[in-house]
């Protein structure tokens, strides 16, 4: 079963690689202030929101689950649930760490980035405009935050699983 084990960690950091490179790339783009200028009126205010509480709640989200798998492991050290003397296991809750330590990031990178475009808001003729922040520059750091995110609660099921079951199995 160590195979199985394995098998499931490599696919995990394959997936870790890609995802960090892929935010990488966009936390590099959403430097750039957008070309584009929006008028700042009340659909947009409300869509902004929306936006930041998702992120938000995806923040407080994985932030309980990373809690709940230090607990699990914390609490049963002598039970069988999470055995990090293993290598593979050892690898796939490190893993779920960075995992929702990246989202963590990508967060704190997506609302910095609002927040600094929506400082550098400018009125003229009794409009106030702001930079686009719905822009796909903008956006991908949100798309990260989501997909270290889930990456980070199918590390957890990971190794939930390979703790009880394939090591059940094995021996």
């Amino acid at each position: 079963m160590w195979l199985a084990r394995t098998f499931l960690l490599v696919v995990m950091v394959g997936l870790f690689a890609t995802a960090l490179l892929s935010s990488f790339e966009a936390n590099k783009n959403s430097r750039a202030r957008p070309a584009e200028v929006r008028v700042f009126d009340d659909a947009f205010k409300e869509t902004i929101s929306i936006r930041l509480d998702a992120s938000r709640n995806l923040f407080q989200v994985g932030f309980a689950i990373a809690g709940a798998i230090w607990a699990i492991y914390l609490t049963k050290k002598d039970e069988s649930s999470l055995n990090l003397a293993e290598g593979e296991e050892f690898g796939m809750f490190v893993l779920t760490n960075l995992c929702f330590i990246a989202s963590f990031i990508a967060h704190y990178s997506y609302t910095d980035r609002v927040a600094v475009f929506l400082e550098s808001a400018v009125t003229e003729c009794g409009e106030t405009e702001v930079p686009d922040v719905f822009a796909a520059s903008v956006e991908q750091l949100l798309d990260s935050q989501f997909w270290f995110f889930c990456l980070g609660c199918l590390t957890s099921v990971t190794v939930i699983i390979c703790g009880k079951y394939l090591r059940r199995n094995a021996s």
